[in-house]
C-alpha cells in the first residue's frame, strides 16, 4: 500500500474501472440537479469553457480529459502521493488527504456547484478503492478515463 502501484493490473480490475467510471458520473448527472441548482453558463469554470468552445479549444480539452489527465492524476494522487503519506501517516490520513487534495484541484471547475466536489470526491475515493484493493494503478486511471469520458461527452453533446 505504500508504494505508487505502478503497474496496469488485470484486465478483470481494468474493465471493473471502466465500469464503475461511469456509473459514479451518470449518477452526478442525473442527481446533482435535484441537489442544488446549476450554476448558469456564465460560471463555468475555465475548462468547461474550453470544452464547450467549438474548435481547437475543443479538441485541447478532450486530449486534456481523455489522454492527460487520467494518467497523470491517479500516478499523482492516487500512486506516488497516496503511497507516500501512507507510508508516513497511515492508511486513513492518506485517503483523507489525498481525496482532499484531488477534490481541491479542481476547485476552479467546481467551486459554482457543490454537488460537483461531493461527484468528485466519490470519484477519487472509488479510484483509491480500486488502487488499494487491486494494488495496481491501471483500474484507477480506466475509471477516471470512463468517467471524464461521459463527462465530456455530455458537454460536447450540450453544445
Amino acid at each position: 500500500m505504500t508504494g505508487a502501484a505502478w503497474k496496469i493490473g488485470q484486465p478483470r480490475f481494468l474493465a471493473l474501472g471502466f465500469g464503475i467510471g461511469p456509473l459514479i458520473a451518470i449518477s452526478y448527472l442525473l442527481l446533482s440537479p435535484l441537489m442544488s441548482t446549476p450554476p448558469d453558463e456564465n460560471a463555468i469554470g475555465p475548462f468547461a469553457k474550453m470544452a464547450t468552445t467549438p474548435g481547437l479549444q475543443q479538441v485541447i480539452a478532450l486530449f486534456i480529459a481523455l489522454v492527460l489527465a487520467p494518467p497523470v492524476e491517479e500516478l499523482l494522487f492516487r500512486g506516488v502521493m497516496f503511497g507516500g503519506i501512507c507510508q508516513s501517516f497511515g492508511p486513513i490520513w492518506a485517503a483523507i488527504l489525498t481525496t482532499f487534495l484531488f477534490a481541491a484541484s479542481h476547485i476552479i471547475e467546481a467551486i459554482h456547484f457543490w454537488p460537483a466536489f461531493v461527484f468528485i470526491s466519490l470519484m477519487a475515493l472509488a479510484a483509491l478503492w480500486l488502487r488499494i484493493s487491486t494494488k495496481t494503478i491501471g483500474p484507477s486511471i480506466a475509471l477516471h478515463f470512463s468517467y471524464n469520458l461521459v463527462m465530456i461527452s455530455t458537454i460536447f453533446l450540450a453544445t
